[in-house]
């Protein structure tokens, strides 16, 4: 089964689980289209761009697999062999790359708008941007190795490693920093915020932590690449796994907002009630209050925006 030029293998096995996921992106999409369509419109672009890709990288899949196993009866022995194998490789990991983008670049941006922390913009920008650029290095190896030009042979594996390693690092600083500044930024006015900022670490390490398992293994398993094909299992998912846990993130975040929002209004209430019992003291009070309005306090999860017709209160 490892011997992807003759047998089915990874491929195949591949082709079982991005069918699989396939369908739990379509079902968390459904649920985003369902609730989330009135978000600022690059994010329901990065949204449909990620689902778009995945979907299309979901066919090129099926139909290489068919190919392979029904139309050419497990394609030809030989230098076609090999030079389909490369242009396999270079589609894949290019799909799964630009799969990932969206997703990441997503992240990214949601970290910026929390922290405005150049360090980090900078060092995640660069890891994604080398990733795309080592997925590209692949392709052009490819095409180079199918035009007959040695040369393209010898750059296709370091450029797969430069893409894996680039993306893995670009998802463990994202993962790590979103943690942190939560943890050292969770500063609330009452017990229920810091539920809820505990409540979206744990969404954060949930979204998260599948794609940067997915992206170490499938490292892994590219350094063995000479002597099994079992990368292209990893590689041939991974690019699901990361529009899935976008889905999850955003479809997550409105239930959150929801609980950010009761607890705001509950706030306004204690507060209402407390300046009418004071009586002409209110004043004072009602001044300290209004310091202490939810707009002004550090908490870093929200981002109130002001906005010509109406003031939404938006969650990470």
């Amino acid at each position: 089964m490892q011997t992807y030029i003759t047998q089915l293998g990874p491929s195949f096995w591949a082709e079982v689980c991005i069918s699989l996921l396939q369908g739990m992106m379509l079902l968390q999409y459904q649920v985003y289209w369902t609730h989330n369509m009135e978000e600022n419109r690059w994010r329901k672009w990065l949204v449909h761009m990620a689902v778009g890709l995945s979907s299309i990288k979901f066919v090129y899949n099926t139909f290489v697999n068919y190919d392979r196993t029904v139309y050419r009866s497990f394609w030809r022995l030989g230098i076609l062999c090999k030079l389909g194998t490369f242009k396999y490789t270079a589609v894949a990991v290019l799909s799964t790359t630009l799969s990932a983008a969206p997703c990441q670049i997503y992240y990214i941006y949601r970290c910026w708008i929390l922290s405005h922390n150049r360090v980090f913009l900078i060092v995640a920008s660069l890891g994604l941007i080398i990733s795309v650029g080592g997925s590209c290095i692949v392709t052009w190896g490819a095409a180079e190795a199918l035009l007959g030009i040695q040369h393209g042979t010898y750059i296709v594996n370091p450029g797969a490693n430069v893409n894996l390693a680039a993306g893995l690092a670009c998802d463990v600083v994202i993962t790590v920093f979103t943690c942190y500044y939560l943890l050292t930024h969770k500063s609330g006015f009452s017990r229920k915020t810091d539920t809820l900022v505990h409540r979206l670490i744990l969404i954060s390490i949930e979204t998260a932590l599948g794609p940067t398992i997915l992206a170490l293994v499938n490292l892994i398993l590219r350094g063995r690449a000479e002597s099994s094909q079992w990368y292209i299992l990893p590689n041939g998912t991974l690019g699901h796994v990361y529009a899935i846990s976008l889905l999850y993130t955003v479809n997550a975040r409105r239930t959150v907002k929801n609980g950010l929002t009761k607890v705001i209004s509950s706030f306004n209430i204690n507060q209402s009630t407390r300046t009418t019992e004071l009586g002409r003291d209110s004043q004072v009070y009602g001044s300290i209050g209004s310091a202490q309005k939810p707009e002004d306090i550090s908490l870093s999860v929200l981002a109130i925006t002001n906005r010509p017709q109406s003031r939404e209160v938006i969650t990470t």
